[in-house]
Order: structure tokens, then C-alpha cells, then sequence
């Protein structure tokens, strides 16, 4: 029940899902939908029986930015890192790339310490999306635009993994793909054509 101008009214039911809100003063109450800007898409699981992951549908100009988060996705192969290509329709983009990042790593069973390490390269048909996949392997990955036709599509990129070696690497990074062609999904796959043994993904839109 609710005050108006000529007494006590009642509010029927709302829809499932949507919240009481206020309209200020001198206005009546109302349900409304929840609004949110950063959104969940999707998740899911890397299937065992697969060595690639493809999320394709990136057609909205709703979301500016993706979010794609990925924990213990890995093979189970030593020294294999997972990789990643943007997608337009159903057909992998393999050229025009430009990489850049940084990575260190430790031994956990000497406490060896590898050095610090600046990595560029250009027109590479992949990006290393996390790091070498025999056991643990987490990673986030920032993309924008993909929709747009106007600006080259970026990924920053952050990730720490340890592989049989007892090497545990971390990682940051990032890749601009060297055209303004639309991306409409995403790969992520084995280098070595392994299949995943595990691991579980998030994808979050950003208005």
C-alpha cells in the first residue's frame, strides 16, 4: 500500500525479477527491471573431449567491452601454452596480428628465478592467451570494440600458470589486431592440438 493524492492505493504484483522503485517526490511508486551494466553472457566448462573453445555471436553493439575470464584450463601438456584468434562468421583470422607482453617465472622446487622478459613480434597469426597448460592456468582477457568498424581490436591480458616443471609463470600482456574489420568470436585453443583436461570460463559484457 501507498499514499497518492486521493489516499491509500495498492501496488499489484510485480513481473518476476524486477524491484520496487521510488519516483521521486510527488510520484508513485513502480516495479522496474533490474538495470546492470556489466552483465554476464555466458559460462561453461572446456570439454574434455575438445582442444579448442570458440565463442562466437560477438554481433551487438550493446556490449564496448568483454571481460573473459578462464581458470585450470589445460591440456596436460608441458610447455604447451593455450592461444587465442579472433573470429568473424565461423572462419578463424590468422594474419595481420601484432603481439606484445612480459612474463617471469619461478621454480617452485629450487626457487630458481627466470628473468624478466620483454616479448613483441609482428603479424603472428595468435595470441598466447595463457601460459603453459599442464596444470594450472588462469587468465583474464580485456577486449574492446569488437563490433566497431572504425578502431583496430585491442586484448589486455593477464594470466599465471604452472606447468610440470615446477615453473610457475605469470604473465601480462596485450595484442591489437592490424585492421578495423569486425570480430564476431573467439577461439582458444591447444598449440599442440591437445585436448583439454579441465577448466571453466565466464564471459561478462560491459556496456
Amino acid at each position: 500500500l501507498y499514499r497518492d493524492g486521493s489516499g491509500l492505493q495498492r501496488l499489484a504484483a510485480g513481473t518476476a525479477g524486477h524491484v520496487l522503485q521510488t519516483g521521486g517526490a510527488g510520484a508513485n511508486p513502480s516495479w522496474t527491471a533490474v538495470s546492470s551494466d556489466y552483465v554476464k553472457i555466458t559460462d561453461g566448462t572446456f570439454s574434455t573431449s575438445a582442444d579448442n573453445l570458440v565463442l562466437d555471436g560477438f554481433t551487438s553493439s550493446t556490449y564496448k567491452t568483454y571481460v573473459l575470464r578462464g581458470n585450470c584450463a589445460n591440456t596436460g601438456n608441458d610447455g604447451n601454452t593455450l592461444r587465442l584468434r579472433f573470429r568473424n562468421g565461423s572462419t578463424d583470422l590468422n594474419s595481420e596480428y601484432l603481439r606484445a607482453g612480459s612474463y617471469a617465472g619461478i621454480n617452485t622446487s629450487n626457487s630458481t628465478t627466470g628473468g624478466f622478459n620483454n616479448v613483441g613480434s609482428y603479424n603472428q597469426d595468435h595470441f598466447h592467451s595463457g601460459g603453459t597448460s599442464s596444470d594450472v592456468s588462469t587468465f583474464e582477457l580485456t577486449l574492446n570494440d569488437l563490433t566497431s568498424t572504425t578502431y583496430y581490436k585491442t586484448i589486455l591480458a593477464r594470466g599465471i600458470s604452472r606447468d610440470g616443471s615446477q615453473w610457475v609463470f605469470w604473465s601480462l600482456g596485450g595484442m591489437y589486431r592490424h585492421t578495423s574489420n569486425a570480430v564476431t568470436g573467439l577461439k582458444i585453443y591447444s598449440g599442440s592440438g591437445s585436448n583439454f583436461t579441465s577448466g571453466n570460463y565466464q564471459l561478462y559484457g560491459i556496456k
